[in-house]
């Protein structure tokens, strides 16, 4: 055999022999995953399609080395502070894909993909002669353009009116205050918890909204215009673009910071009732792991993501450029979500307490196996951020079944 044979020999060997282990720990970290799946989601094939076609959930490790420094640091400064913002838009807020169960995040924000969608999908042109009212209720609802037609009679467009833009910032702040009644964390979200109970920060909203949005005058507009006009690709769109606007504050230079929370906070961790308690024995080890989870969520007031699929249902403008944005496929293993808008992190997986446990015994080993996942953390009793509930969204462009509002809403406007 001549030295090119040999060398070329010798290189093949060395690469096969380097894809045992890597295709080894690709394994292993399947099996945890399917472990973690079975627990969370009752079913080891770590993909949760969500009701009503709204996609799938998955499960993915964090890459390695992650922890909650960047978290706790974010929330232990002041909000909207540009430590704040880069925490979440680099993490929590960032497009993420997975690859072999493993989270990689894009060059693209979350932010930033939804101020595309709301961008495309905006109603087009101005209202046609049969949607124009009188003039006492199309000033309330919509923004007119300066132009007059043949009668003399001003030309409104679909933007909003600035009456509309008002009430939509108390109504936002309404919505808000209705999802966060359960767990109690309205007490922690500016403006509620300068009140003392809940109802009674219920009750001045809607005194404010009343005297200073609007309220009454908007609502009686709206109702009439209801009964004349087809509006829901419209108040859909108003709806969630001025959520998108009021739940995040401009920061200069052209940037926005999103009101991006996790509840709950950080600082409340360690003292979580919802800690699981899991075992997991890695394949050809005599060990096994100890450890506890839980997951806590990510709340986003700015990112209505039921716009989306109630467009698809109307057949509302702008869907051609939503076609190819997502993957539109369950997830699997080893296959890479690749799309400009592979996924998000919908939750946050943290974990606590890993201990090497031999089995026999019960006693803790000292050296874990550096090449399983749990082994991979290098400070077992702190907590970290093991991996994410990633969301994949399914074709946006497709119709998918909706809930009965939203076929209340339409089939009252035929």
């Amino acid at each position: 055999m001549n030295l090119f044979l040999k060398s070329l020999f010798v290189a093949f060997a060395v690469f096969f022999i380097g894809l045992a282990p890597a295709r080894a720990e690709v394994d292993e970290r399947r099996a945890f995953l399917e472990t973690l799946s079975q627990r969370l989601f009752g079913d080891k094939s770590n993909v949760y399609q969500i009701p009503n076609d709204r996609g799938w959930r998955t499960i993915a490790i964090s890459p390695f080395g992650s922890s909650t420094e960047s978290l706790v640091e974010a929330y232990a400064g002041v909000d909207q502070s540009l430590a704040y913002s880069a925490a979440r838009n680099s993490t929590i807020d960032a497009v993420v894909s997975v690859n072999n169960g493993v989270v990689s995040y894009g060059e693209e924000s979350l932010p930033s993909i939804w101020n595309y969608i709301i961008n495309v999908t905006r109603p087009v042109g101005s209202l046609q002669p049969d949607r124009r009212l009188e003039e006492r209720t199309m000033r309330w609802l919509f923004k007119p353009t300066g132009a007059r037609d043949r009668n003399g009679d001003r030309v409104y467009s679909r933007e909003p009116s600035r009456f509309l833009r008002r009430y939509n910032e108390f109504r936002a702040l309404f919505v808000r205050l209705l999802e966060l009644e359960d767990n109690g964390a309205w007490r922690y979200v500016a403006p509620y918890r300068q009140h003392s109970s809940y109802s009674e920060a219920a009750d001045a909203l809607i005194h404010n909204w009343e005297t200073s949005g609007y309220k009454r005058e908007i609502e009686s507009a709206q109702l009439e215009f209801g009964f004349k006009a087809r509006p829901f690709s419209y108040r859909r769109w108003s709806e969630a673009n001025e959520k998108l606007k009021f739940f995040s504050t401009p920061f200069g230079g052209g940037l926005r910071i999103y009101d991006t929370v996790v509840l709950p906070s950080p600082s409340s961790w360690p003292g979580l009732v919802e800690w699981k308690s899991i075992r997991y024995r890695p394949e050809n080890y005599d060990g096994e792991f100890r450890f506890q989870i839980a997951i806590v969520d990510v709340e986003r007031p700015w990112f209505d993501i039921e716009y989306i699929f109630d467009l698809a249902n109307i057949e509302a403008d702008g869907l051609e450029a939503l076609s190819n944005l997502t993957v539109g496929t369950a997830p699997e293993f080893g296959a890479r979500l690749d799309a400009r808008f592979p996924g998000y992190i919908d939750q946050i997986v943290i974990v606590r307490g890993i201990d090497w446990i031999n089995r026999q015994s019960l006693e803790r080993l000292p050296d874990r196996p550096f090449e399983t996942v749990l082994g991979k953390y290098a400070y077992p009793q702190s907590i970290n951020v093991l991996g994410f509930v990633v969301r994949v969204l399914p074709d946006l462009s497709v119709p998918t079944n909706s809930p009965e509002g939203v076929e209340e809403a339409v089939s009252s406007e035929d």
